[in-house]
């Protein structure tokens, strides 16, 4: 491989692929926290599956109330003892508990899966890009992974690509297809998977035999086929990814509206 020097002056050394100043600023958002600034945040919402029997069940217990405070004779008749509220504290603890082990869980295998796409893209980005047959096939594949990544958090956000994400590196047209496409993630994952099976290297060395008369492909004939169907490992893991992400999203969602 060809050694990077202090003159090297390639304008892709240089470049980002993402706009630094856009992150740099979404990460100091994203780190400070104003204590004062929690109350625009609650968002209470229940279906009618809950709305229903909790309206029912306060209106009942508020007019049960307002009745024994007004007739005071009748309150031996609705009282009860402390048992009662050390049971229901006890069912209660257990059921937040419960649900915030639950939160925690789903948080984890969000996390777990966001770790397995920035693994499998280092491991494409390190073991594809250096054995292109060009220059800016290296390149494309580097665009092409991180126009990956970027289509992901698009497409768990329900949303598109936004260009003031994007460095001098990144190439516009590439994310205009990912953009209009149904599913961006599957359509980065299928450009990579198109760019490495062209771009591989090819059959370099005739057959040779060895020293028992056996013929044998040579090195460089194998080199492009293996790394073929490594790479298309690679991607098919990042497809069963994409649906796994979009899954913890879903049910970080529905958490929140229950």
């Amino acid at each position: 491989m060809e050694e990077i020097d202090d003159e090297d002056h390639r304008p892709y050394l240089e470049h980002r692929y993402l706009n630094g100043p856009y992150y740099e600023e979404a990460m100091a958002m994203f780190s400070t926290y104003d204590p004062e600034a929690w109350l625009p945040t609650l968002n209470l919402r229940m279906t009618p599956f809950i709305f229903y029997p909790w309206i029912t069940l306060t209106a009942f217990i508020t007019f049960l109330t307002a009745f024994v405070e007004y007739h005071r004779e009748y309150l031996g008749e609705f009282s009860l003892s402390t048992d009662a509220h050390i049971i229901m504290g006890g069912a209660l603890s257990f059921l937040v508990v419960f649900r915030t082990n639950s939160s925690y869980d789903r948080w984890w295998e969000a996390r777990c899966s966001w770790q397995t796409v920035i693994s499998t893209c280092r491991t494409l980005a390190a073991m594809v890009m250096p054995v292109m047959n060009d220059e800016r096939s290296r390149e494309n594949v580097g665009v092409q992974i991180m126009g990956f990544l970027l289509s992901l958090k698009a497409f768990v956000r329900d949303e598109k690509i936004r260009y003031e994400e994007l460095g001098e590196r990144m190439n516009r047209d590439h994310i205009d297809v990912i953009n209009k496409s149904s599913c961006g993630p599957l359509m980065a994952i299928t450009i990579l998977g198109h760019t490495a099976r062209h771009h591989l290297p090819q059959e370099k060395s005739k057959p040779v035999q060895n020293a028992h008369g056996v013929t044998e492909s040579g090195a460089d004939s194998m080199l492009g086929p293996a790394l073929y169907m490594e790479t298309t490992a690679q991607l098919r893991i990042l497809a069963t990814q994409v649906f796994d992400c979009r899954e913890d999203r879903q049910r970080a969602l529905s958490v929140r509206r229950s």
